[in-house]
């Protein structure tokens, strides 16, 4: 009995003691800081892009067929910008051309010229004669033409899909069809007699006629009897005579001997 009523108080004591207990509160958290605020960084704006200025460039062939260039044509390209002229501070600086533009010949350049200057607006113009010389899209690089402005110099570039569509004058073959063969050479033609044959031949003929009459006038000349010299005064005549004599005499002394 006496184990007993130990147990028994010792479980009264312990369910008396957690009904008065009072729940333990959590550990306190430190509230986190407020960050003092900074100074805001000032807001650099992004540099102004250049000013555009387009290089316009005007192509035109000089072949026989309209709209079409093919291998040897001449082909004029016009260069053309316009710029403020009261922000100048120059005339602009075209390319320094060479021999080719990309894989087209260049054939004349000349120098870039002022066109205008109205409203404000100032039109410079350059021209140039180019000859391709193989078949296709032949693209034209973008040219630089500096601006010398007040501020600062800019480029101004041609548009970077320029090119010129040369075509074939070979006839093409049919899909499926061998490409045709060479010809044959042509049959000949007879040539018009014009008008220089025929002022040709008569000037070699009046030629050869002034040169005949000529040789006759020297021939005649020539077998007329030469005219017989002036007759001399008595005295004279003697003189001669005499000495013809004489001559005559020493000759024949002379054989003689």
């Amino acid at each position: 009995m006496t184990v007993a009523t130990g147990i028994a108080a010792l479980a009264l004591v312990t369910w008396a003691a957690g009904a008065h207990a009072q729940p333990l509160a959590p550990p306190a958290v430190p509230a986190p800081a407020t960050p003092t605020p900074r100074a805001a960084a000032p807001i650099i704006p992004p540099p102004a892009p250049p000013p555009a200025f387009p290089v316009e460039v005007a192509l035109a062939p000089a072949g026989e067929r309209a709209g079409e260039v093919a291998v040897g044509d001449r082909v004029e390209a016009i260069l053309t910008i316009k710029l403020p002229g009261t922000r100048l501070a120059g005339p602009p600086r075209f390319p320094v051309w060479g021999d080719t533009w990309g894989d087209v010949e260049i054939l004349e350049k000349a120098p870039a010229q002022k066109l205008s200057d109205q409203g404000g607006a100032a039109v410079y113009r350059q021209r140039l004669v180019l000859t391709p010389w193989k078949t296709g899209r032949l693209a034209l690089p973008p040219a630089v033409v500096a601006v010398p402005l007040a501020e600062r110099t800019v480029e101004a570039r041609t548009p970077s899909d320029l090119a010129l569509d040369v075509v074939s004058v070979l006839p093409q073959s049919k899909p499926g069809e061998a490409p045709p063969g060479p010809k044959g050479p042509a049959p000949m033609v007879p040539l018009p007699i014009g008008s220089r044959f025929w002022w040709t031949a008569g000037g070699l003929a009046a030629a050869c006629a002034a040169a005949g009459a000529l040789l006759a006038w020297r021939r005649r000349r020539a077998s007329l009897p030469a005219a017989g010299a002036p007759a001399l005064p008595p005295y004279e005549a003697l003189l001669a005579e005499l000495g013809r004599l004489s001559s005559a005499l020493q000759s024949a002394s002379q054989s003689g001997d």
